[in-house]
């Protein structure tokens, strides 16, 4: 954060010059502020950048300044934080281990009310990536339910695909209670924006047929509406990016549904 120096405005305008090219050169000062005071008005005014007669309020500019400086300062600390993930990664460690640095030294720190502001979209996705990586499916429900309870973390992140999508996938691994409704509920959600052609959407639509593949097979075979709907967002999937994942579980799934898989016109194609 650089200095801010408030200098009385003088009424002689070489004295004003001088007096601030002073301080600029032997303090090596980059933000000054000229105010003047009314005492008529009984206020401050911000004069440093006065082309007109009328000139904005002290208050206002300090208030302006402050914020961008405290903004910097919370961005300067996600940044920090992402650095110690990118370390982290590099290093080997025990599931157990990392799960108890990540919560210890990143989440229990920017899940405050005086550190929420540098919880960024960014470095939350992050901690979800490291969570998943070492499976903890869990850690990454509790993370999102410690955000939702800070209002700016929630506003940043309510809208977030990328950040909605793993906590589908996460509930989809953890399978308890009502997982994998919740889990449905957001994908469907999302499947339903106009992203319908890119990787991320391809992913979305592709687990939504994952969750109702295993809602078939853990019903012993007879959730034949699992079964229809689970093929139909593989179908989806495969439509909107043709890869070896969407191909091979549409095969998979149609194999179940068709008489002869290989006179089938759909999975020729595939």
């Amino acid at each position: 954060m650089n200095d801010i120096v408030l200098i009385q405005a003088s009424d002689v305008e070489n004295d004003r010059t001088n007096a601030i090219q002073d301080l600029k050169t032997t303090c090596k000062i980059k933000q000054i502020i000229e105010y003047q005071y009314d005492e008529k008005n009984n206020v401050f005014y911000d004069v440093t950048t006065q082309k007109t007669n009328s000139s904005t309020l002290l208050k206002i500019s300090l208030k302006c300044l402050l914020k961008e400086a405290a903004d910097n300062m919370q961005e300067g600390l996600a940044t920090r934080y992402l650095n110690r993930l990118q370390k982290r990664k590099n290093e080997v460690h025990d599931a157990n281990a990392e799960c108890i640095y990540l919560w210890r030294e990143i989440c229990d720190e920017i899940l405050t009310k005086t550190r929420q502001q540098c919880a960024t979209p960014k470095l939350i996705t992050q901690l979800m990536y490291a969570f998943r990586d070492i499976q903890d499916y869990q850690s990454m429900i509790e993370l999102i339910e410690r955000c939702e309870q800070y209002e700016i973390i929630s506003k940043r992140i309510q809208n977030n695909t990328m950040i909605l999508y793993l906590t589908a996938f996460a509930r989809s691994r953890r399978n308890q209670n009502d997982d994998r409704d919740k889990a449905l509920e957001v994908l469907k959600r999302l499947c339903q924006t106009k992203k319908t052609e890119n990787e991320l959407s391809n992913d979305i639509i592709c687990l939504c047929g994952r969750i109702y593949k295993d809602k078939y097979t853990e019903s012993n075979c007879q959730d034949k509406d699992s079964l229809e709907k689970a093929i139909e967002y593989y179908r989806r999937g495969f439509a909107a990016d043709p890869n070896i994942y969407a191909g091979i579980n549409l095969l998979f799934l149609l194999a179940i549904t068709t008489d002869d898989l290989i006179k089938n016109n759909e999975a020729y194609k595939i």
